[in-house]
């Protein structure tokens, strides 16, 4: 049977140079202290899951530092979370268009998470 673990994490914004001297924009997810202990192995077991995944509709993970803090280097996205930009541009989206394009997103993503881990 599969189980959940909430950690607590924070996000930041860095930049990552690419071995070709290309500079990106990526969100540092960093595990907080207080969790490591209790939190290690879900934050990598997410971290090791990201690695197998390459899919347009799901963030890509850059890399990982498993220093006495966890931090995980990932794609930055760029308009933030997906309920944030609903509740800031509500006015501008669409239920009948938009809702099912991220709907589609989603699914996808989903899929093809559940195809990797199974």
């Amino acid at each position: 049977m599969a189980s959940l673990i909430i950690f607590s994490a924070s996000n930041t914004v860095g930049l990552y140079r690419k071995p070709n001297g290309e500079v990106l924009d990526v969100a540092i997810k960093t595990l907080h202290n207080s969790n490591v202990q209790t939190c290690r192995e879900a934050f990598i077991t997410e971290a090791q899951l990201m690695m197998k995944l390459n899919h347009h509709c799901i963030v890509k993970l850059i890399g990982l530092s498993l220093g006495a803090s966890l931090l995980m280097v990932q794609e930055l996205v760029p308009l933030g979370s997906m309920l944030n930009y609903i509740i800031e541009n509500g006015d501008r989206v669409s239920p009948a268009y938009e809702f099912k394009v991220w709907a589609t997103q989603i699914a996808c993503g989903t899929v093809l998470f559940i195809l990797i881990i199974h």
